[in-house]
């Protein structure tokens, strides 16, 4: 296991494949309906807490895993305030595809760089995180909030 602080709220964590088995992580994808998986998770941020002083407390936690050739993962977790956090949560993939053509989506949708847009899948819902280095317009703003729902603020 490697811990490697990335900005001074992120950092990445990487994992062999045995280190998975030992959390009794076996298959792809990671899901938090595992036992295991939510064991992993859970220490994996008391870890960071530790070596990194990376905390939850007040912050939205956006947490990646990318799985690794030779087997294993690597996790990614960018600790973000709440109230400058901007994850959208849709109700169906068609309401996603909906906002994403009605929007400028080549601008937000750049998977060669790390500071685009990133959707989710959970459960049967979509969530859509935008990082704060790109900039919404008005008419954005206005597309997101017809299909979806601010979160946490959009829930009940």
């Amino acid at each position: 296991m490697t811990i490697k602080r990335t900005a001074p709220r992120s950092a990445e964590i990487t994992l062999q494949a045995e280190e998975l088995e030992a959390w009794g992580i076996r298959s792809q994808p990671l899901s938090l309906k595992s036992s295991g998986c939510r064991r992993l998770l859970h220490d994996m941020l008391a870890l960071l807490a530790q070596t990194c002083g990376l905390h939850r407390d007040g912050n939205y936690t956006l947490i990646r895993c990318r799985p690794l050739r030779q087997g294993g993962c690597r996790l990614s977790a960018e600790f973000t305030r709440l109230p400058s956090a901007r994850l959208y949560r849709f109700d169906t993939a068609d309401d996603l595809l909906d906002a994403v053509n009605a929007m400028n989506y080549i601008r937000h949708f750049d998977y060669f760089t790390t500071n685009g847009a990133v959707i989710h899948p959970f459960g049967d819902k979509f969530f859509m995180y935008i990082p704060h280095t790109l900039p919404l317009s008005q008419h954005e703003k206005v597309i997101l909030s017809e299909y979806a729902a601010l979160f946490p603020d959009g829930e009940e």
